[in-house]
C-alpha cells in the first residue's frame, strides 16, 4: 500500500524486501520514486515452496517478518505479523512486536 508507506515513512530512506508477484513482477530491485523518496523495493527469487506456490491464486500461510535495525547504541528487533496493507494495520491486533537492546559495552569500539 503506497500511501500507507509514504504516511509512514516518507522522505526516510527506506529498503522493503517483497515477494515478488509472478504474474507481473520479476525478481530484483527498484527505486520507483528517487526524487520524492528514497525508497528501494527488493524483490528476491524464491524457490516454488507451499509457502510460495507457483500458482499465485494459491493461499500463502502466515509468515512473520524480522527485522533487525542496528543503531550506535541499540539494536531494534521487531516482528510484524500483518502484510503492508492498511487494513491489516487498522483492523487486526497484535501486528508489530518491536523492542530496544542496548549494546553490551565490551561490543562497543574502542
Amino acid at each position: 500500500d503506497d500511501e500507507l508507506l509514504q504516511q509512514a515513512f516518507g522522505g526516510i530512506p527506506t529498503t522493503l524486501v517483497v515477494h515478488p508477484d509472478r504474474e507481473r513482477e520479476t525478481p530484483g530491485m527498484e527505486v520507483p520514486w528517487p526524487s520524492l523518496w528514497p525508497l528501494a523495493i527488493i524483490r528476491p527469487r524464491f524457490a516454488e515452496t507451499a509457502a510460495a506456490p507457483k500458482d499465485t491464486t494459491s493461499p500463502g500461510v502466515m509468515h512473520a517478518k524480522l527485522m533487525l535495525l542496528c543503531f550506535a547504541d541499540r539494536v531494534r528487533v521487531a516482528i510484524l505479523s500483518a502484510n503492508l496493507f492498511q487494513h491489516q494495520y487498522t483492523s487486526v491486533s497484535q501486528v508489530a512486536w518491536v523492542c530496544d537492546l542496548p549494546v553490551a559495552p565490551d561490543w562497543l569500539p574502542g
